[in-house]
């Protein structure tokens, strides 16, 4: 594990030497920022947000897919929020929030299209990013419909099994606490019509697996288009690395998928 993340570090010290990004705040707090890795303007928008279990990792260990993005005429933006033990869950889902209303609200100084935006994550960064998906945006005063697609990847969706694992020892959640954060468990609030592609590594633990299938399933029950790929080769933490890979399974399908969620025209790098 610990050479795939130095492999994110690596990479991602790659790609900011190549495509410097801007860095912008979307909120009070040193840790509410996003980079921005601009592509044409008015161009689609792609928001990661990383995963680390809540507790580690952060947006600029997550730059490495920016190149593969900015090929493609995509603008990349990695999400930046404060881990835990210093921010509770219930804190870190709402900076995550913060931050797609602040990208969609800003989208003319950004130079992006506000109706092209897909949000992604992998792993703990899925779960933030099926949470954000269930957001109420017109109680932020902002359309209903502010996210065109989305992609999970190997994503923690019911989070009660981690109460008594490891994992929890930074997070605390209690049961109502896991139980308001799990997007398999909030699916009553869950929008119409947002496509998603829900993806894991062939390589992964059952219980990943499981999570994930759950969530496709449970997405397409309330009515939305769902996409699913089991990527072969790949584990929990390599999955990611295809992400902006076009020539790779998980790569091809943002494109494809992307193309018909927003008519993009983006070719293959």
């Amino acid at each position: 594990m610990s050479s795939l993340i130095d492999d994110y570090r690596q990479q991602s010290l790659e790609a900011r030497s190549a495509l410097p990004p801007i860095s912008h705040s979307y909120g009070d707090l040193p840790c509410e920022t996003v980079d921005v890795f601009r592509a044409r303007p008015g161009s689609p928008a792609h928001i990661f947000i990383h995963g680390g279990y809540w507790q580690d990792l952060s947006k600029e260990d997550s730059s490495f897919p920016a190149l593969g993005f900015a090929d493609a005429d995509v603008t990349y933006i990695a999400v930046d929020y404060g881990l835990a033990p210093q921010f509770s869950l219930d804190e870190i889902v709402a900076q995550v929030r913060r931050a797609i209303a602040w990208v969609y609200r800003n989208h003319s100084t950004l130079s992006i299209h506000p109706e092209r935006i897909v949000v992604s994550g992998s792993s703990a960064g899925a779960h933030l990013a099926a949470m954000a998906a269930l957001t109420d945006w017109s109680s932020m005063g902002l359309p209903a419909n502010i996210i065109r697609g989305l992609v999970l990847l190997s994503g923690i969706y019911d989070l009660e099994p981690l109460i008594d694992t490891y994992i929890n020892k930074a997070v605390g959640m209690d049961g109502e606490t896991a139980h308001r954060n799990s997007p398999l468990r909030q699916l009553g609030g869950a929008p119409q019509g947002l496509p998603a592609i829900v993806a894991w590594g062939e390589n992964e633990t059952d219980a990943f697996k499981a999570q994930s299938r759950r969530l496709a399933e449970a997405w397409s029950a309330v009515g939305n288009p769902v996409s699913c790929l089991e990527a072969p080769d790949r584990n929990h933490f390599d999955i990611v690395h295809d992400l902006s890979r076009w020539d790779s399974p998980l790569g091809s399908l943002v494109q494809k998928k992307s193309e018909e969620w927003y008519g993009n025209t983006a070719q293959k790098a």
